[in-house]
């Protein structure tokens, strides 16, 4: 449930849920091999 704590892996970066640049809306118009790094 969401109120339940989660210990993330320390492989994992970070949280980007919420980010439009990883939308498939944006992702369409501007893919990840376009940006700039």
């Amino acid at each position: 449930t969401a109120e339940e704590t989660f210990s993330s892996p320390a492989f994992l970066g970070e949280e980007v849920t919420g980010q439009v640049r990883y939308y498939n809306s944006f992702l369409m118009k501007e893919p990840y091999s376009t940006w700039k790094k």
